[in-house]
């Protein structure tokens, strides 16, 4: 891999003070585009169109008559980028009237640089291609990832700034004086790790069927490619604002982690966390705009971090054996099929719909290596006895809203083992049964 510059920490651009602080990249990121054009009437947009596509910003000049009723397709392959490299922004800008009849590209216009392949571009051995062909890495995670982010970062300032000067020449107007703001609507983080006995894959399987830390909610769906079908796990905290982890095999030996920010929402939940001030998004500098990227990115690597840490539990961990794994369970198994209450006992009774609960808890938990509960749903004693296991150091609590407890890694294989067996008894069973 051919070296790059080094990046001066100490410039008085912000974001290349950022950047050497996250050892992470940048995949897919959309931007939000509201200009105002006040100075040109609607009367005005066949022209205005026209010179967007001799500027290199739309892919095609609109049939006369539907520039302000069609979306314009944007692919502009951004000038001189250093390296030789080469990027293109994509999107759509939606050209409207507003009430006073001047032009707007409207706050429903996209804007995607192609970040990641225009940083493989730069570099002399960027590594091959992903499984199916894609090309959006550069490689496995390494102490160099701190510079290609700042690379990336520079090639995001360069675009936004040349598309915009183009942009600005299509409404007759010095870039200065071009009103508008560009914001950050959705973006994926990630880092690749290596895996040198190129068994990425069988880790994903083994991530599909277990408990992960940091989310309530577990999806496992398959990528289909020429090569066949192939697993990716998502999982996150199941509010509006989390982000989503995900975690798949990019090639044999590439693992994945990511965090996805699928909307806006993600978007300003991840940047309030950011430790670096963020500035505002309020102008059409690509210098804030990779600011803005700088700090997400910075506020994805504990994330990721944990990510990492949860695929190193597949190896770190000591597996227990099932006889622990069962004495685990007896806080529930004892609720599940309690024994019969004598006549005037002590105490508060097992409500009649305890043990059929937790005997489902029970299912779930061998099943899955997870259970939820809920404050109105799930009886005290039930909670209490998964409280009592989470003490015992059989599980470990997920998440807290609602209330997940997962099996610790070092009793998976334990749980695993007894799935199969048990689904080995209900074939049997439904042989009988037949």
């Amino acid at each position: 891999m051919r070296e790059l510059p080094a990046l001066d920490a100490t410039a008085s651009d912000p974001l290349l003070s950022c950047a050497p602080q996250a050892d992470v990249l940048i995949d897919r990121i959309q931007f939000g585009l509201d200009v105002a054009l006040a100075h040109l009437p609607a009367e005005e947009a066949e022209g205005f169109c026209v010179r967007l596509y001799q500027a290199g910003i739309i892919e095609a000049a609109p049939k006369p008559g539907q520039c302000l009723k069609t979306n314009l397709p944007v692919r502009f392959t951004v000038p001189d980028l250093p390296e030789g490299g080469k990027m293109t922004i994509f999107g759509e800008l939606v050209l409207r009237a507003d009430e006073a009849g001047r032009l707007r590209i409207t706050n429903r216009s996209r804007l995607r640089p192609d970040l990641i392949r225009a940083l493989r571009s730069q570099l002399e051995d960027p590594g091959e291609p992903a499984t199916g062909g894609a090309t959006n890495l550069v490689g496995a995670h390494g102490n160099d990832w701190t510079y290609l982010l700042g690379h990336e970062l520079a090639n995001l300032q360069n675009g936004i700034d040349a598309l915009v000067a183009e942009l600005a020449e299509a409404a007759e107007l010095p870039s200065a004086q071009l009103r508008g703001r560009l914001w950050v609507q959705q973006c994926e983080i990630y880092r690749d790790l290596p895996d040198p006995a190129q068994a990425a894959e069988t880790i994903v399987q083994d991530l599909a069927q277990r408990s992960l830390t940091g989310g309530a909610q577990q999806t496992i769906r398959p990528i289909r490619d020429h090569e066949g079908d192939r697993l990716v796990v998502r999982w996150h905290l199941g509010t509006r604002t989390a982000p989503v982890r995900k975690a798949y095999a990019k090639r044999p030996d590439l693992l994945r982690t990511e965090i996805e920010l699928p909307s806006r929402e993600t978007v300003r939940a991840l940047l309030a966390t950011a430790p670096s001030p963020m500035p505002e998004e309020d102008n059409l500098s690509g210098q804030t705009a990779a600011a803005v990227v700088a700090a997400l990115a910075e506020a994805a690597v504990p994330l990721l971090d944990e990510m990492w840490q949860t695929v190193n539990e597949l190896y770190e961990v000591y597996p227990r054996c099932g006889t622990e794994f069962l004495l685990g369970l007896m806080p529930l198994l004892r609720l599940a099929a309690p024994e019969p209450r004598p006549a005037g006992a002590a105490g508060r009774p097992i409500g009649e719909a305890t043990p059929q609960q937790a005997r489902r808890a029970l299912e779930t938990l061998l099943w899955s290596g997870r259970c939820a509960t809920t404050t109105r749903e799930t009886p005290e004693k039930l909670r209490d006895a998964l409280v009592e296991m989470e003490r015992a150091g059989l599980l470990r609590r997920l998440h807290n809203r609602p209330t997940v407890f997962g099996l610790r890694p070092e009793f998976e294989q334990a749980r695993q083992a007894l799935r199969a067996a048990r689904r080995r008894d209900d074939r049997l069973d439904e042989q009988l049964e037949t």
